[in-house]
C-alpha cells in the first residue's frame, strides 16, 4: 500500500526528484507530503532577458527542474539586443535565413549628427552582422524551455532571496509567494534584486539607459546599411539606426550619465529620437508601431556574482561589452555555462559556495570576459573623462581623422604593436588632445 502511494506521490513531482528519497524506502507518506514541496525545483531562475532565457533552456534540456519568475506579462516585453555576429546565432541555434534573423548587413556607418564627419565599416571588417528578430528568438527560447519541462511564472515580482544556514535557498516574490531551489539565478538585469538581497556589490557601478522605436512606413532606406550616430544632443553614448527592411527601421538612443549635472543639460532621449525622425527625409513620415527601454551595465563584471546556492548571469553579474554593444552573446554565452554548472551541481546534490564558485571561475578565463573587463575599464575612463571635458569634440577628432580599420582593431581590443605605433607617430596630435583632457580628469578625481 505504501509502495502504491509513493509512486502516486512521485507522480506529481519531477520525475528527477526520486533520486533524493529512493533510499528511503520505510519513509511515512506524511514525510513526503510535507519535505518534497519544499525543495520541488532544483533551479529558479528570475529574469527572462538573453540570459535568463538561455540558462532556463539549457537548464531544461539536461532535465533539471526550472521555474522562471518575471515580473513583466510576457516574454517580450523586456529589450533584448539586435546586432548580433554569426557566434550569436550560433548559440541560438538559428540560421540567418530563418525567420529569427530580421536582416544582414553589409555596412556599419560612424557619424557626427552636428558635422557628418564619418566612419564606415565595410563587410571586410566587419564580418558578418545580423539584426535579430528579438521577440521571435525570446519565444523560441521560451518555447525550447517549456517543451523539455520548465515553468514560467510571469507578473512575478521577486523582492528577495530565502537565505537559512547561510546560503541562498530560493526567492520570495508577489509579497505572500515563495519559491525555493537548489540553485537561485539571478538574471534580473542591471537592478536585479537577487544581486541586491544576496549581498552582492557593483563598485564602479555605470548604467547606460536606452529608449528604442520600431517605425514603420519610412522611406528609401538602405538595408544593408546599420548606422551608429554621435553628437551633443545625444550625449555620452550613441543613436542607432538598425534597418529592418527598405521601409522599417529601428531607432534607439543610450545614454550613460557622467554626472548628474551633465545629464540634465541634455535633451531628454525621447525628444532626440523625434528630432531625427523629423530632420531625416527617410523617417519623417515615420509611424511608431512599437516603444522599448532598457538599462545596460557599463562597467564590466563585477567583484563576485556567486555565491552558496546563487548566481547571477546577465546584466546582473555585468558581463555586457559596452563599447561595442555586445550583451546577447555573453549573457548568451554566460546562460550556458551556468546551465551546464547546474546540472553538475544537482546531479552531486552539492550548491556550496565552493560548488557554485566553478560556474564563476570558468566564465571569468574565457575569452569573452576578458573582452568585457577591457572595455568595462574603458567605458568607465570615458565617463570619468566626460565630467570635466566634452566626450563629443573627441569623437569628433576619432571620426575625422580616425580609419575604420585602426578603430574597429582598438574597439575589438586586437590592436597590436604595429597598430599603436601607427597612432603615436601619424595621430599624435589627436591622441595628445584627448590625451589632455584624460589628464585632467585624473587630476581633479584621481585615479
Amino acid at each position: 500500500m505504501f509502495a502504491e502511494r509513493r509512486e502516486e506521490a512521485l507522480s506529481v513531482i519531477h520525475p528527477g526528484w526520486d533520486r533524493y528519497i529512493e533510499d528511503i524506502p520505510s519513509a511515512p507518506i506524511i514525510w513526503l507530503s510535507i519535505e518534497v514541496p519544499m525543495m520541488v525545483h532544483e533551479v529558479v531562475i528570475v529574469g527572462t532577458g538573453p540570459a535568463g532565457l538561455m540558462t532556463a533552456e539549457q537548464s531544461a534540456a539536461r532535465g533539471l527542474n526550472t521555474l522562471v519568475l518575471e515580473k513583466r506579462k510576457r516574454v517580450t516585453d523586456s529589450l533584448m539586443g539586435e546586432l548580433v555576429t554569426d557566434k550569436a546565432l550560433k548559440m541560438l541555434r538559428v540560421k540567418p535565413t530563418s525567420e529569427y534573423v530580421g536582416n544582414k548587413f553589409t555596412a556599419i556607418v560612424g557619424e557626427s549628427l552636428d558635422t557628418g564627419a564619418n566612419i564606415v565599416v565595410d563587410r571586410s571588417l566587419l564580418g558578418n552582422s545580423y539584426l535579430l528578430d528579438e521577440d521571435r528568438c525570446q519565444e523560441l527560447m521560451r518555447d525550447r524551455a517549456l517543451s523539455d519541462g520548465a515553468e514560467f511564472r510571469f507578473e512575478s515580482r521577486v523582492s528577495s532571496v530565502i537565505e537559512e544556514n547561510n546560503a541562498i535557498r530560493g526567492v520570495k516574490y508577489n509579497k505572500t509567494q515563495s519559491a525555493r531551489a537548489g540553485l537561485t539565478v539571478g538574471a534580473d538585469g542591471s537592478f536585479s534584486r537577487v544581486s541586491a538581497t544576496a549581498g552582492f556589490t557593483h563598485p564602479k557601478w555605470l548604467l547606460s539607459y536606452g529608449y528604442r522605436y520600431k517605425l514603420a512606413n519610412c522611406k528609401d532606406v538602405d538595408p544593408g546599411t546599420a548606422y551608429f550616430y554621435v553628437g551633443k544632443d545625444v550625449g555620452l553614448g550613441y543613436l542607432w539606426l538598425y534597418p529592418r527592411s527598405e521601409s522599417e527601421v529601428n531607432l534607439g538612443i543610450g545614454r550613460v550619465p557622467s554626472s548628474v549635472e551633465n545629464w540634465n543639460k541634455l535633451m531628454p532621449m525621447r525628444e532626440v529620437l523625434n528630432k531625427y525622425m523629423r530632420e531625416h527625409e527617410e523617417t519623417s513620415n515615420a509611424k511608431i508601431v512599437g516603444v522599448n527601454g532598457g538599462v545596460v551595465p557599463c562597467a564590466g563584471i563585477i567583484p563576485r556574482f556567486s555565491d552558496a546556492g546563487v548566481a547571477l548571469c546577465g546584466n546582473s553579474a555585468g558581463q555586457v561589452s559596452s563599447i561595442v554593444g555586445g550583451g546577447v552573446t555573453t549573457c548568451l554565452h554566460a546562460g550556458r555555462m551556468l546551465a551546464t554548472h547546474a546540472k553538475r551541481m544537482a546531479d552531486e546534490s552539492d550548491y556550496s559556495k565552493k560548488s557554485v564558485k566553478e560556474y564563476e571561475k570558468e566564465y571569468r578565463t574565457s575569452k569573452l570576459a576578458y573582452n568585457i573587463t577591457q572595455t568595462g575599464k574603458g567605458m568607465y575612463a570615458v565617463a570619468r573623462y566626460s565630467m570635466f571635458n566634452d566626450p563629443i569634440s573627441a569623437a569628433e577628432i576619432v571620426l575625422d581623422e580616425l580609419d575604420a580599420r585602426t578603430l574597429n582593431e582598438l574597439i575589438q581590443g586586437t590592436a597590436g604593436v604595429s597598430t599603436y605605433m601607427n597612432l603615436f607617430s601619424n595621430f599624435l596630435p589627436m591622441v595628445m588632445r584627448i590625451g589632455m583632457g584624460y589628464l585632467k580628469a585624473i587630476a581633479v578625481s584621481g585615479p
